[in-house]
């Protein structure tokens, strides 16, 4: 992901169906974190990513900034 990601691929971590692939978010963001992607970089390529509307991208983007990523596990 990581390569993917440093030669201008957009990735997202998603879960398309829990019940028949046997994961979950959790999991998906755990391994994620394997590869090296931080808690911050995943919010970073979702919100890159999200299906909104400015003002709505420009309010997350605050709320990422002002969040202490420090403060979660890895």
């Amino acid at each position: 992901m990581p390569r993917l990601r440093a030669a201008g691929i957009a990735c997202s971590i998603s879960t398309d169906d829990p019940g028949l692939m046997g994961t979950d978010l959790t999991q998906d963001y755990a391994a994620a974190a394997r590869l090296g992607v931080s808690v911050r970089e995943a919010y970073e390529a979702g919100l890159a990513g999200a299906l909104c509307d400015e003002p709505t991208r420009q309010r997350l983007r605050a709320t990422g900034d002002a969040f202490d990523w420090s403060s979660v596990a890895t």
